[in-house]
């Protein structure tokens, strides 16, 4: 029995992508549960987006950009949360 690979039709956006994002990215991916060229990040550090987008070759956007994928995973610290989604907010 061949196993299916699951791509999701559905696109698949970070809000952040530190550690954490990056623990989930990796196994969503190990996975196959997810396709890389569905997946958008935000990263508010500059640096950090860089090597986001030369490591895992996904696509960094700017923080409104996640108002058009499906699924957005929230992976920033507690104390920044509501400065990220306040940002958000009044986009929609």
């Amino acid at each position: 029995c061949e196993r299916r690979r699951l791509m999701p039709l559905f696109s698949l956006g970070f809000l952040g992508f530190g550690k954490m994002a990056e623990g989930i990215f990796s196994g969503l991916v190990a996975k196959e549960i997810v396709n890389p060229s569905t997946v958008l990040f935000y990263e508010k550090n500059q640096e950090l987006a860089q090597s986001t987008v030369h490591k895992h070759h996904i696509r960094s956007v700017e923080c409104e950009e996640l108002l058009g994928v499906e699924c957005v995973i929230i992976c920033v610290k507690p104390q920044n949360i509501e400065s990220r989604l306040y940002r958000l907010r009044y986009l929609t």
